[in-house]
């Protein structure tokens, strides 16, 4: 059963890449959206919880309202970054946080260090996975961060960072019942993250947008993908030895969407068919495939 993190981490990364997929058509404002994936989304979970069970374990609770805080401000601050510095740019942060988590989770528990120094080529290999798909993602988003939005984007990398250790230590206090944890989990952030993200909705829109119903049935569609990539997310997180593994299969996405392109694109204009650097997705194929082998 360990070794399903990475089948998790995959469908995570399946339903991000329809959710981002689905954003690009909509063009919902990101706040408002973060409106209805908080309160709209606790708001209909709510009435399930009696279903399920109650964690024990009061870290459990302490880390998902540390988390849901934690979020409410990177997302605030990613938001503020889209704004100066465009969404390419911004979305390049993410592949560049697997290997800050990865050496972060060995600080927290060095413990684990031992493991890879009696498995040294492990080691050498895991290093060079996490390496090759932080590449790979950004050749495919060809993204070029320039020095200010990097300097500007230097605490969203660390708090990318500081939101998956915080995810994965969650859901590491929450196995007694990992069903009920990933409910609870989705459920108190929901909440924390909808009300943190109102009162800096109000502050530029107008409340009646909230009650459109082209918005309430987007929203309603993004939210879907959305719950449904972080539950996955999750189950990864629970069952993964180093939280920087999930993280960097779900950064996958981008090649996802780019198969999808091509095929749309191919399908009706053979001779349009745009083309994709063979040798950017071998490496990114081969290091994935070398990470679910060398991290299960």
């Amino acid at each position: 059963m360990e070794n399903i993190w990475w089948i998790a981490a995959f469908i995570s990364s399946l339903f991000t890449a329809i959710y981002m997929y689905s954003n690009q058509i909509y063009k919902m404002p990101a706040s408002l959206f973060m409106v209805y994936r908080g309160i709209g989304a606790g708001l209909v979970m709510l009435p399930f919880a009696p279903l399920f069970t109650p964690i024990h374990n009061i870290y459990f609770y302490v880390f998902v309202v540390a988390q849901g805080l934690w979020a409410a401000y990177l997302d605030n601050r990613l938001l503020h970054s889209i704004e100066r510095f465009g969404v390419e740019m911004t979305a390049a942060i993410q592949p560049l946080s697997i290997g800050v988590t990865f050496l972060f989770w060995l600080m927290i528990y060095p413990h684990q260090i031992i493991t890879f120094i009696h498995n040294p080529l492990q080691f050498i290999g895991i290093i060079l996975c996490l390496a090759g798909i932080t590449i790979s993602v950004l050749q495919l988003r060809k993204s070029k961060i320039g020095f200010q939005a990097f300097l500007y984007m230097i605490p969203c990398l660390f708090m990318t960072t500081g939101s998956d250790i915080l995810n994965k230590q969650a859901m590491h206090f929450g196995t007694e019942n990992l069903s009920s944890a990933v409910f609870y989990y989705i459920l108190i952030m929901s909440w924390i993250m909808g009300i943190t993200n109102l009162w800096a909705y109000l502050k530029t829109y107008k409340t009646s947008l909230i009650w459109k119903k082209k918005n309430l049935w987007h929203g309603a569609v993004l939210v879907t993908w959305a719950l449904l990539s972080l539950a996955s997310k999750n189950v990864a997180m629970a069952k993964t030895f180093n939280p920087s593994y999930v993280a960097a299969i779900i950064y996958t996405y981008p090649m996802l969407i780019i198969g999808w392109d091509i095929y749309q694109v191919c399908r009706h204009r053979s001779f349009l068919c745009p083309r994709i650097s063979l040798k950017v997705v071998s490496i990114l194929f081969a290091s994935v495939i070398g990470l679910i082998l060398l991290g299960s």
